[in-house]
């Protein structure tokens, strides 16, 4: 297979993968998300095998270098595994997370009298004294550990040596597309 016929392979799935981001971001239903993110662990996994195959012709440091990033850094060796386990087995990678409300006094505290407070995060009729603070989290989806093949892959905690701030998956999808875009781009 020609170099140029791996670049193209490997830009189409790459393109793919961001498309299955885009979808993540706007699904209104978690099936709908779930799948995006199947997908999108499909596309990247595909697009790796077409840059391992490319770099194999061009730069055998680079390839090695690719590869180890690959295996050891948290994100990355993360979602080839989540990818592994969902091929290879009938176990989950994503988990729904319910929503939650956490309501804190805020600077010098508070007490609240009455209110209501609904599932999507609505607060009515709220009657307080003092600071409070309120925070909703919607339900959500998050990445899992994943078992593959008799080892435990826990949530990654950091990607190239920064920690994360998010388990989202979309979130998650774009810091490892942006790794593999930049490795196609020759840094």
């Amino acid at each position: 297979m020609s170099n140029a016929t791996l670049m193209s392979g490997m830009i189409r799935e790459i393109a793919w993968a961001s498309e299955a981001i885009a979808e993540m971001q706007v699904a209104d239903e978690f099936d709908r998300y779930e799948k995006a993110w199947l997908d999108y662990l499909h596309y990247l996994d595909r697009g790796w095998n077409k840059l391992e195959k490319l770099l194999e012709g061009i730069s055998q440091q680079k390839l090695s270098h690719a590869r180890q990033t690959r295996k050891s850094d948290a994100l990355l060796s993360y979602l080839m595994h989540a990818r592994n386990v969902d091929e290879h087995t009938v176990r989950q990678v994503v988990a729904k997370r319910p929503g939650s409300l956490k309501i804190t006094g805020g600077p010098g505290g508070g007490t609240i009298h009455r209110g209501v407070f609904s599932g999507d995060g609505q607060v009515g009729n709220l009657v307080y004294e003092g600071a409070l603070d309120i925070d909703f989290v919607p339900e959500r989806m998050e990445i899992i550990g994943v078992t593959d093949r008799g080892v435990l892959y826990d949530i990654p905690a950091h990607h190239l040596g920064v920690p994360l701030k998010s388990l989202i998956p979309h979130d998650l999808a774009q810091l490892a597309l942006d790794y593999y875009k930049s490795l196609l781009n020759g840094n």
